[in-house]
């Protein structure tokens, strides 16, 4: 017996909801006490915030909500928000975001992003497709010219050499000039050449005929056929001197140095471009941290990155005007003589193209009238 009670005790000490009898009351009661141990701290802390109400700032975090102490909290805890606590975050979101965009800006200069895209733009392709507009739009973007005004002069600033706007200017309308004078000299040499074929054409077919034809007939078309190969032959001789002394030297003018020309441009317009923009980007960030909270822990760096750019691209600056300048003055000298003796070479051509071929013509005459009065024999 005493080993039977020993054993029910340890049994229902395990398991008291399963004693029978009088064991389930004590189950229930076991429960009640458990659930009361779990309850009570909760229990407590409802009446302490329903007692404090001013107290409680709720917190989200990752692993729910908890309460704050006012401690922790602030001065403003009362009205339940920190403006202050705010506004000083807010300062430095800008402050972080403006050295930012200034970082980005020194990215960009450094590259060389705009001198690029302004290399692709000025391909070909833009302007064969017909988005030469386009390219422009896209290599000229928004160039912050009203801001240099505002910022300070360095010791080493660029000097540009004097004369330099009117030479960009003068290159980019000779340019355009020697494009259309050039277009219209090759669909000029085009129709010269037609005309050799078809009048070289018409004299072998009047020439024919006259074999064909007996009498003073026979022989006015032979004179007639025999005058168009002669001026066929004039024609052939004036497109050979043109692509000789006027369109190969216009050819060469145009893609030698023209080409070297608008790459010096290219070049110290970007410079100059990069170089305002850096400068606008630090005017800008400093203005912005002068009404925010100050520097970022990026500020240093940045700072540093962006002085010794600038420094590096007013060097590079006056480095690319100068030689921009050189190639321009150069290539103006050559321009004016290279055109001058183009323009009169192919004057001259036309000139003894045309006198050759109406003397040939005004011999003819004869045998023009000659096949009006005889006609053709039947």
């Amino acid at each position: 017996p005493g080993q039977g009670s020993r054993s029910q005790r340890q049994c229902s000490a395990m398991f008291p909801t399963f004693q029978g009898g009088d064991g389930i009351g004590t189950g229930d009661e076991q429960r009640g006490q458990h659930h009361e141990a779990l309850h009570q701290p909760l229990r407590e802390q409802l009446e302490q915030l329903e007692q404090e109400p001013q107290r409680d700032h709720l917190e989200w975090t990752s692993t729910g909500v908890r309460t704050l102490p006012p401690s922790t909290i602030g001065p403003a805890a009362a009205g339940g928000l920190n403006v202050d606590s705010l506004d000083a975050y807010v300062a430095g979101i800008k402050s972080f975001a403006a050295d930012a965009k200034l970082g980005a800006q020194v990215a960009r200069v450094r590259c060389g992003f705009d001198a690029r895209l302004r290399q692709v733009c000025d391909m070909p392709l833009f302007s064969h497709v017909g988005m030469g507009s386009l390219a422009n739009a896209l290599s000229s973007g928004d160039w912050p010219e009203a801001h240099q005004s505002a910022v300070p002069a360095s010791p080493n600033e660029p000097v540009e050499p004097e004369g330099l706007p009117r030479l960009i200017q003068w290159s980019a309308d000779a340019q355009s000039h020697f494009q259309t004078v050039l277009k219209a000299l090759e669909d000029y040499q085009r129709h010269r050449q037609g005309m050799a074929d078809a009048e070289h054409r018409l004299g072998m077919a009047l020439q024919e005929a006259g074999q064909r034809s007996p009498g003073d007939f026979g022989e006015a078309l032979l004179s007639c056929g025999n005058a168009h190969q002669l001026a066929a032959a004039r024609r052939f001789e004036a497109v050979s001197t043109d692509d000789l002394h006027v369109l190969s030297k216009l050819r060469a003018h145009q893609g030698k140095a023209g080409a070297d020309c608008k790459r010096a441009i290219r070049q110290y317009e970007a410079a100059k471009r990069e170089l305002a923009l850096l400068r606008h980007a630090r005017m800008e960030a400093q203005e912005t941290k002068s009404h925010a909270s100050g520097d970022s822990p990026l500020a240093p760096t940045i700072e540093a990155n962006a002085a010794r750019l600038e420094e590096a691209t007013m060097r590079r600056v006056q480095r690319c005007a100068e030689s921009a300048h050189g190639k321009l003055t150069m290539f103006e000298a050559k321009h004016n003589a290279d055109y001058a003796s183009s323009m009169a070479a192919h004057m001259r051509s036309v000139i003894a193209e045309e006198r050759r071929v109406a003397e040939v013509l005004v011999a003819s005459e004869i045998a023009a009238e000659a096949i009006a009065r005889t006609g053709p024999a039947h």
